[in-house]
């Protein structure tokens, strides 16, 4: 689940008249690897070859290249299967490469996105830009009197209570996030576990009280009950 594709439209936006994504100052052309790589893309209807073409092109980073990512992006529809595949190879490829340009993309999106692999690669792109993402995480629209980071937590919470295999990349943005952590959190963790029973329902406990502490919410968010556990 992507969590908006409104939101997809607006971060494009954002990005394509905003900032530059990193390494924007250098040379714009790109080169016969990278321009070979972009049309295979382009010209290739199978999303299986479309992905090979991104993994290759996360070992070049130039202008050209990051332009032509955006520019493909803003063209998916996340509701489509098929489409939604080629966007997590897309985030995977800027997780890979965090800057602040693409962090939007990464905490709105990457978080969010069905592939498991994805949320996991998107969490620690975040964590390695903590101010920057503190900062994109704690401003944007709301009501009056609302904070506008609210509808945010709200959504990572829920994320968190959705599948078992979710909760340990959603953590860790949270921990980054507030500065708190819950007894027995072990930051090294591996991301690919999945949490027992036990510890799955102190942690949604835990995020639970930490969400009224800070939004003096009267209700908790709401908390999917958790599926069977995938194994990676």
């Amino acid at each position: 689940m992507l969590r908006t594709l409104s939101f997809h439209g607006a971060l494009v936006l954002f990005l394509m008249l905003g900032a530059a994504p990193a390494g924007a100052q250098g040379e714009s052309r790109p080169s016969a690897k990278a321009e070979t790589l972009m049309t295979a893309f382009r010209t290739n209807q199978s999303v299986d070859a479309k992905l090979r073409s991104l993994r290759s092109l996360e070992r070049i980073r130039t202008p050209a290249v990051d332009d032509f990512l955006l520019a493909e992006y803003s063209k998916l529809d996340s509701s489509r299967p098929a489409d939604a595949q080629v966007l997590g190879g897309i985030l995977r490829v800027w997780a890979g490469r965090p800057s602040r340009s693409v962090l939007p993309f990464l905490i709105y999106e990457g978080l969010f996105h069905d592939d498991t692999e994805v949320v996991r690669a998107s969490a620690t792109a975040v964590t390695q830009l903590p101010e920057e993402a503190r900062a994109v995480m704690s401003t944007g629209r709301a009501r009056r009197g609302k904070d506008p980071a609210e509808s945010l937590a709200a959504d990572l919470i829920e994320r968190m209570g959705e599948r078992a295999e979710l909760l340990p990349a959603i953590e860790k943005i949270l921990v980054m996030w507030s500065g708190k952590s819950r007894p027995g959190y072990k930051p090294q963790a591996n991301l690919k576990r999945a949490p027992d029973d036990k510890e799955r329902a102190a942690t949604l406990e835990f995020w639970k009280g930490w969400f009224d502490g800070r939004f003096k919410s009267k209700g908790d968010p709401a908390v999917a009950p958790s599926k069977p556990a995938i194994q990676p």
